[in-house]
């Protein structure tokens, strides 16, 4: 019974679905893939900003991604977790750069005063960061983290990974069934 046999489904194993990780592609590669620039409102009309945010998001967000990339890695987190998050790094008040984060390294919690703190983990620990040092992106939700697509369709997932399990029991004997058929 393959209601019987669900596995938890983590961002990992919902990738092993063929159809979640072409629709994950499809969509990060495809906003990744489409032209950005920011433009500041003027008299005259609208005219290329003239922030360093500008040159941060289309041409270098940091020293380890190009644009496409740093696009593809914030899609791929909002998509499956509903949630993309990114550490601005400013040299004085301008912002220098942004470092897009896992999403499951991500805790947002709201304190007593009614400000949002986010603490990250990695291999190296734990840091807490402001809210102005985060650029927090959300679906839908309850204001303070958004709702995870992933999370909504985890009974399909867990059916389609049922299934494949099935699938490779089936293969993995010759696709010969075991037992005697009688009449």
């Amino acid at each position: 019974d393959l209601a019987t046999q669900a596995t938890p489904v983590t961002v990992e194993s919902a990738l092993q679905i063929s159809t979640v990780f072409a629709a994950t592609r499809l969509i990060a590669e495809t906003v990744a893939s489409l032209p950005f620039d920011l433009y500041e409102k003027t008299q005259e009309g609208r005219i290329p900003s003239s922030l360093s945010l500008r040159k941060v998001l289309t041409r270098r967000p940091n020293r380890y991604q190009t644009r496409v990339e740093f696009w593809e890695s914030v899609v791929f987190n909002l998509v499956l977790s509903g949630n993309a998050y990114c550490v601005i790094t400013r040299i004085g008040s301008e912002i220098a750069s942004l470092l897009p984060v896992s999403s499951s390294q991500v805790i947002p919690e709201v304190m007593l005063d009614g400000t949002v703190i986010y603490q990250i983990s990695n291999a190296t620990g734990e840091k807490i960061y402001q809210s102005g040092d985060i650029w927090h992106i959300k679906l839908f939700g309850n204001g303070v983290v958004g709702l995870s697509p992933l999370a909504h369709a985890a009974q399909s997932v867990s059916i389609s990974q049922a299934a494949a399990g099935k699938c490779a029991e089936v293969y993995a004997n010759g696709a010969k069934r075991a037992g005697i058929l009688t009449g």
